[in-house]
């Protein structure tokens, strides 16, 4: 500690340029307190920009900041994280543009003091902070982004910003803020994403949403359970999330310009898709087990909601499906005729024909290291001899990743050895019952196939301790 003090007042003192300092700190006493006191005096003082301070919990409260530190021309970033804002009365931040505060007491007159004092702010974030029961955020011309998250009692937000591009507002589950609450964004008309998760919101607050923003390009509904069907009708939305909002069993999307759409939860609801620009679909199902041999209604709802809703982008053309499911991945060429299996645990995602195969399994290789790839492909696709190429004909020697640790290196150094696959005469047990549901979806699907195995390093180096020598024994004995 004595190190750091004394590194950080020299340079502090020396008149070298800082751009940004971090400062985490996990223990902190009276006596270390009164450094970094002194320590953030020095700051002020200097042309320090971006400010990053994290305080550990203290038995006597919170970290009481300096009043300098509010009195700063030069910061322009601002970040405090558990401590005390004392009451802003000093404060004069004209240059700051970005602000977040965490895991701290704030009120309204805080907020306010906020927005006279400093007219520049661009991205305002507010994360585990209480005191507010209400926010009202006005007078502030160039606020971009705007982020609340898990701040409780909160129950009423209410925002004018003309020039808004982005809100995230993020309700601590099982919290008394999940409770109903009021949102208004109607003067935010340039707002063009809003995330919401764990929210209470109803089908006429998400409507009037989308009618208060004419712009909007992302919508991101998030564990939103009081939703039971919701209906969007948007001519400019082109991103779509619906994650785990539990009650949703229908959804209406009429949104011409619509490029993605990203699902996520136990059960598939019954989407009616009119036509639309979408490119991109993801859609990651965590089923329970089931009897697959007795099968259920859900199950035969679930596989009715998919081919229906498989029908509504049947029109686009080159598109691949990839299915992953526990360590296996199968990538179909053609999404005519498919079914996903009703089992638990699975993730299917469309893809759209701009991105090369190539490209696609390079992807999935990279980021999750499968041990069955399997290609369904038509008779006279390209697809099995691109996947050959790039499974089998690797280089022994590779001259990648020189200068990448490697944990980080690419997924070559970690591939041990690849085989094909005779889809016919598949033994292993994951593999066979993978094959046996995947024959359910198109009787000639095991026809089209071709598979590969393939057998994987751990990504974590094991560092191995040689046998010491004969000559290196007798030393240690002697």
């Amino acid at each position: 500690m004595n190190f750091a003090s004394h590194s950080m007042q020299s340079r502090l003192q020396g008149g070298y340029h800082t751009e940004k300092i971090q400062f985490h700190m996990t223990y902190c006493d009276l006596d270390f307190s009164n450094r970094i006191d002194n320590w953030l005096s020095l700051v002020a003082k200097s042309n320090v920009r971006e400010l990053d301070l994290h305080f550990p919990y203290l038995e006597n409260g919170p970290y009481y900041l300096p009043r300098s530190l509010f009195t700063s021309s030069a910061i322009t970033r601002l970040k405090l994280f558990n401590c005390n804002l004392g009451t802003l009365d000093e404060l004069e931040l004209p240059n700051l543009r970005g602000l977040c505060l965490g895991k701290l007491y704030i009120c309204l007159s805080h907020v306010w003091h906020l927005i006279l004092c400093c007219p520049l702010i661009q991205d305002l974030r507010l994360i585990h902070c209480t005191g507010l029961n209400s926010l009202l955020i006005s007078g502030l011309a160039k606020l971009d982004k705007l982020e609340v998250h898990c701040c409780p009692n909160l129950e009423f937000i209410k925002v004018d910003a003309p020039n808004l591009q982005k809100f995230w507002y993020h309700i601590e589950r099982n919290k008394p803020g999940s409770c109903p609450f009021t949102l208004s964004l109607a003067t935010c008309r340039s707002l063009k994403s809003i995330v919401l998760k764990n929210s209470w919101l109803t089908v006429e607050m998400l409507q009037a949403l989308l009618d208060q923003c004419p712009l909007l390009d992302t919508l991101e509904l998030s564990n939103c359970n009081s939703l039971k069907s919701v209906t969007i009708l948007s001519k400019v939305l082109r991103h779509l999330v619906l994650r785990w909002c539990r009650k949703l069993h229908d959804a209406e999307i009429n949104a011409p310009n619509l490029c993605s759409l990203k699902f996520e939860g136990k059960k598939m609801p019954s989407l009616s898709l009119l036509p639309s620009d979408l490119k991109e679909v993801k859609i990651t199902l965590w089923k329970e087990v089931r009897n697959l041999l007795l099968g259920n209604d859900q199950d035969h709802l679930w596989c009715d909601n998919w081919r229906l809703f498989l029908g509504k982008i049947n029109h686009l053309r080159g598109t691949k499906l990839v299915l992953r499911c526990e360590e296996n991945v199968i990538i179909h060429e053609d999404l005519r005729h498919f079914l996903p299996p009703p089992i638990k645990n699975l993730d299917l995602e469309i893809v759209d024909s701009s991105r090369g195969f190539k490209d696609i399994l390079e992807r999935l290789l990279r980021t999750w290291h499968p041990k069955v790839v399997i290609v369904v492909s038509s008779p006279n696709s390209t697809l099995p001899k691109l996947a050959h190429g790039l499974l089998m004909e690797r280089d022994d020697h590779l001259s990648c990743c020189r200068f990448i640790s490697y944990e980080n290196k690419c997924w070559r150094h970690f591939l041990e050895n690849v085989k094909t696959l005779d889809i016919g005469l598949a033994a292993d047990d994951g593999t066979s019952s993978w094959m046996s549901l995947l024959n359910k979806s198109s009787p000639t699907v095991l026809q089209k196939s071709t598979g590969f195995t393939l057998d994987w390093k751990l990504r974590t180096r094991t560092h191995k301790v040689d046998p010491l020598s004969e000559s290196d024994q007798r030393l240690l004995i002697s």
